[in-house]
């Protein structure tokens, strides 16, 4: 049983400091607490620890109002050290104190495995973010990027060793791309582990604002990463909205509802750019689809090969 302790929605914090500042970022964290969704998702690789730092001064003085999620384990450019093994015991003590120095705070509600080395074994990663647990500067542990034989192992690992237990697994999944349906979701629900979706609106493809053939707007995420509206099913997106439009819905609300009525996702990771998005995500997932919706938009959808996840990408790299 997937226990949302964390949902239904979590504020994605990869724009502050990069496409947020901190005036706009503090106004989205405000709307957020408002609303009462005042779990935050951030990341020490985010901004080179820029992302922590603006969300530790937004949340200055409330601490006990919010939720903190944070992860470490990608590439810091060197402001964690650059070695090979960033799962590494060591790498993971150092990390989780930068983390907290950021922040501004003594203690992480849930601290995330961004992603694994794959050199480091997962009982040195795991062993050393329980130790986190029993000092009290970690309240709960997950992971992020793990392909479904990798949770499925690790999970093994921690019963096995009677470690902390990983409560949650954060990977990329939306209606647009539900190649985790057939690899991740059915690990998480066998063994009892919430996913926190990330990418939502697929990077953007499913917000409304890009089309075919059009250039991104400027500032926008995908200005980027033009290549993921070249390489986009329009097709597929065109009849998810229309399906929303025949059901009085925007796009981005169907995208998150579809994730917030899955039995494996414990809280949907979405990002917003003002208060007004965040209120609106916010009642998109406390709406829960009947049974014969979500039927009915399985069949809309197809889980392509070419729609990969980023956890199946890195697998493949480093093999």
């Amino acid at each position: 049983m997937i226990v949302k302790r964390w949902g239904p929605m979590m504020i994605g914090c990869l724009a502050f400091g990069d496409r947020l500042d901190q005036m706009s970022a503090t106004a989205v964290v405000d709307a957020a607490i408002e609303a009462g969704v005042a779990v935050f998702d951030t990341a020490d690789a985010y901004g080179h620890g820029v992302s922590e730092e603006v969300l530790g001064a937004a949340i200055k003085g409330r601490r006990d109002e919010v939720v903190i999620a944070t992860k470490f384990g990608m590439t810091m450019n060197g402001v964690n050290g650059e070695e090979s093994a960033r799962s590494s015991p060591e790498y993971v003590r150092r990390a989780v104190e930068a983390s907290l120095r950021r922040l501004g705070v003594d203690h992480i509600d849930l601290y995330q495995w961004h992603t694994p080395d794959r050199r480091t074994p997962i009982a040195d990663t795991i062993g050393a973010m329980t130790q986190l647990v029993d000092a009290g500067l970690v309240g709960a542990i997950g992971a992020s990027n793990l392909t479904g034989s990798e949770l499925a192992e690790a999970v093994d690992v921690v019963d096995a060793w009677g470690f902390s237990p990983l409560v949650t697994v954060q990977n990329e999944y939306s209606i647009y791309n539900r190649s985790a349906e057939t690899d991740l979701v059915p690990v998480c629900l066998e063994r009892g582990v919430g996913l926190l979706p990330y990418f939502p609106l697929s990077a953007g493809l499913l917000s409304g604002r890009y089309a075919p053939d059009e250039a991104p707007p400027a500032g926008s995420r995908l200005e980027k990463f033009p290549r993921r509206i070249e390489k986009a099913d329009w097709a597929l997106i065109d009849r998810l909205q229309s399906w929303a439009d025949s059901h009085d819905m925007t796009l981005p609300e169907l995208a998150v509802s579809y994730l917030a009525s899955q039995p494996a996702v414990a809280a949907v990771v979405v990002g917003a750019s003002t208060p007004a998005q965040v209120q609106a995500n916010a009642a998109a997932a406390q709406h829960q689809m009947s049974q014969a919706d979500l039927a009915e938009l399985a069949q809309l959808g197809h889980v392509d090969a070419g729609h990969t996840t980023f956890a199946t990408r890195i697998a493949k790299a480093a093999s």
